[in-house]
Parts: structure tokens; C-alpha cells; sequence
């Protein structure tokens, strides 16, 4: 997640905060909202070519994953079948 995307990000759960008696600190509350969404993308990885997120594990070892290219990395379904179709 780029800057920009991060301060979209905290705008838009300041946003839904602020209907919330509960979240006294809604820039915390979006703080601690976007880090559990990073951490979330970081347990995937990205297509190498398109940079969407895939369906494999990053712990996955790489001789159980589809799709992966040695020397590359993982792509995704889409990319690997227009590359090797």
C-alpha cells in the first residue's frame, strides 16, 4: 500500500467512524484498521506481472504453488495462461 492509498484508506474508516459513540480517537482507530488490512496483503502474494493479489500463501513453499516461474516469481492465473498459452 502506497502513501496515497494509505491516506484514502484513513479517510474512509474516519468516515464510518464518526457515527461510532464508542471510537474516541478515529485516527487511531483508522491507523489500527489499515495496518490489520496491510498485514492481511501481506500474507499473499502479488502477480509479478499485474500486481493483483493471488490466492497463495506467502509461507507456501514454492514447489507446491501454481503458477510460480522460477526466477520470476508467482503469477497469477490470468498472466501465466496469456504468457504460456
Amino acid at each position: 500500500m502506497n502513501i496515497c492509498e494509505a491516506v484514502i484508506k484513513l479517510n474512509q474508516y474516519y468516515e464510518e467512524a464518526k457515527g461510532y459513540d464508542y471510537v474516541e480517537k478515529p485516527l487511531s482507530w483508522a491507523l489500527y484498521h489499515t495496518w490489520k488490512d496491510s498485514e492481511k496483503e501481506e500474507e499473499y502474494e502479488r502477480c509479478v506481472v499485474c500486481q493483483k493479489m493471488t490466492k497463495v500463501k506467502v509461507k507456501d513453499h514454492v514447489a507446491k504453488r501454481r503458477y510460480y516461474i522460477e526466477g520470476a516469481g508467482q503469477l497469477c492465473k490470468d498472466c501465466w495462461e496469456r504468457i504460456y498459452k
